[in-house]
């Protein structure tokens, strides 16, 4: 019979294997906390439950230190990553509700329209949203419309690279909630994918809650009527439910790579739900 002590003490070992064969420089990550300390606390607690999760799933490749050791090619990898806290937004909002392989299509062609100069002074020199940029990137009028109400923000003094990435997480949803387009979810996502916050439990994410669902054997999971319910329970995982988020992606068989690309049906996004046909994949930039 496996005990608590085993699980942990294999998942333990199982963790010192994969940082070392990855070859890690360092795990620290963007954010400042420890992903060796993060994996450790993820398998010793709640009875070990979790601990099976990074023996399947290997090391999780949302984090800088691990996409840095894993490319083949660094340059081309960042050559593709949002640069700056407003590229990593306007990711976001071009990849909402559309799937994966769309919403690389459109990102590419934003980096390639703005000439690989996307900041807030390049969106508004535009004219004309639909003939400079909603067209020659091929996205919709009220996506378009949502990267320029994010730059005039910017241009504004409303948000700031520092800003966004020095404030609490609070204090960084209030004010990514002002801009058009932005709703909880895309919040979840910056936090947890561009600045890699340690404690984000995107709820809101079908694949997340179709993972809690497989792994932790809830019977249902409706993120507003259940979230206090699911909140409480996974409350132990604190303060790294960001990992717990990733490897529940992994368990509901949906890969996801640095910066993320979903949909919401909740989020204040800005195409109509009724016109999805399945459910986007995660993808890498």
């Amino acid at each position: 019979m496996t005990t608590k002590h085993t699980k942990v003490s294999t998942c333990s070992t199982e963790i010192e294997k994969l940082l070392d064969s990855a070859g890690l420089v360092t795990t620290t990550t963007k954010a400042g906390w420890c992903l060796r300390e993060g994996l450790d606390h993820l398998c010793r607690v709640d009875g070990g439950h979790s601990a099976c999760l990074i023996e399947q799933y290997g090391l999780p490749s949302l984090y800088e230190c691990v996409i840095s050791q894993s490319c083949h090619c660094r340059h081309e990898q960042i050559s593709k990553k949002p640069r700056s806290c407003f590229q990593s937004l306007c990711r976001i909002i071009v990849g909402q509700f559309v799937s994966g392989h769309s919403a690389q299509a459109v990102w590419k062609r934003l980096l390639q329209h703005t000439q690989n100069n996307l900041t807030p002074q390049t969106i508004l020199q535009l004219t004309d949203i639909e003939e400079q940029l909603q067209k020659p990137i091929g996205t919709t009028r009220r996506k378009a419309e949502s990267i320029v109400d994010l730059a005039k923000q910017f241009d504004q003094d409303g948000l700031s690279e520092d800003f966004l990435t020095q404030s609490d997480e609070s204090t960084i949803r209030q004010a990514l909630l002002k801009v058009k387009g932005i709703g909880p979810w895309s919040c979840d996502m910056y936090l947890m994918f561009y600045l890699e916050r340690p404690n984000v439990l995107p709820l809101g994410d079908l694949g997340v809650r179709k993972g809690l669902v497989k792994h932790f054997g809830f019977q249902s999971l409706c993120p507003k009527k259940d979230a206090d319910k699911v909140r409480e329970r996974l409350q132990i995982y604190e303060p790294y439910q960001s990992l717990l988020a990733y490897y529940m992606w992994r368990v509901a068989d949906i890969p996801v790579i640095n910066e993320a690309v979903t949909e919401k049906k909740s989020d204040q996004t800005t195409e109509s739900p009724k016109k999805r046909k399945r459910v986007p994949r995660m993808i890498t930039p």
